[in-house]
């Protein structure tokens, strides 16, 4: 594993980076550094494997040591140029965090995810907000788009002139849609025409008149 007197975030960077704070700028040049980096524009998997790896370092089986905490282990954060900050987790050699550091690093050279379930969940789940906030953005500017409008027509049979509002149906699911278009993490985002019409067929729209009455599609 690299050591902290051997690191350095980018190439552009100097090697072991002194800590501030710290009396003696170089009590971690012997520490090992753990693969697992985040910065402040970290991805979902680099956000994972940081939280997996600070995980198996503070559960180690013992109730009250994994209550107070370990000192064989730290996180150190500094500023960057490029990334505004990052921070690393470092473990003092020849002692437990040591061991788990090395099994780390030899879980991530075979496998890129430390923690398979977790990084599911934040895929879901940021896939949930990508889909939901592109369709509710997509509504609010939808009287911007002819074609859409004509279509909102037809489904609902009311002329453009008597909506006053659109909106999405309580308990409408993101997930529904995305399945509809083939729409998943980290792929292609569909034409918009394509998500209307899911949300059209998916009786997820509904409007309102100027009479005040609401109108869904079921």
């Amino acid at each position: 594993m690299q050591l902290y007197q051997d690191f350095a975030p980018t190439p552009m960077d100097r090697v072991g980076m002194p800590v501030r704070g710290e009396k003696n700028p170089n009590m971690y040049d012997k520490w090992f550094v753990l693969p697992t980096m985040r910065t402040r524009d970290s991805s979902l998997l680099a956000e994972s494997n940081w939280d997996a790896a600070i995980a198996m370092l503070e559960k180690r089986g013992d109730k009250q040591a994994d209550e107070d905490g370990y000192d064989d282990y730290h996180t150190l954060c500094f500023g960057h140029w490029a990334c505004g900050w990052f921070e690393i987790i470092v473990a003092k050699p020849l002692t437990p965090a040591a061991k788990i550091a090395k099994d780390i690093d030899a879980a991530l050279a075979d496998y890129p995810v430390l923690d398979d379930e977790d990084y599911s969940e934040r895929t879901f789940d940021a896939h949930h907000d990508d889909v939901y906030n592109h369709c509710f953005d997509m509504i609010n500017n939808i009287f911007c788009n002819d074609l859409d409008v004509c279509k909102l027509e037809d489904a609902f049979g009311q002329c453009s002139s008597d909506i006053v509002d659109v909106g999405l149906v309580d308990g409408w699911d993101p997930h529904a849609v995305a399945e509809k278009v083939q729409w998943y993490y980290a792929d292609r985002t569909p034409d918009d025409e394509e998500i209307f019409d899911a949300l059209i067929e998916l009786s997820f729209l509904q409007i309102q008149l100027k009479g005040g009455d609401v109108v869904r599609l079921d």
